[in-house]
């Protein structure tokens, strides 16, 4: 799950939290970090499904991350 946070989100208030052992969790959060570093990211879970939540939307979203724009 890649959290994509908006520019007025409270840093106090985080969203992602993982387990000791991530790579053996059901689901893995990851603050969006820029093509480059999420596609590092998503290649590392390649066997997983990628998700995009954004929480700071009304109401919060979450649907597929788009990969197709970071293939440039």
């Amino acid at each position: 799950m890649i959290v994509r946070y908006g520019p007025n989100h409270n840093l106090h208030f985080p969203v992602i939290y993982n387990r000791a052992r991530i790579d053996e969790s059901p689901v893995v959060w990851a603050r969006e970090l820029g093509a480059q570093r999420d596609e590092e990211l998503l290649r590392y879970y390649s066997n997983r499904t990628a998700l995009l939540f954004e929480p700071d939307e009304t109401p919060p979203r979450i649907g597929p991350y788009p990969r197709a724009s970071m293939s440039r």
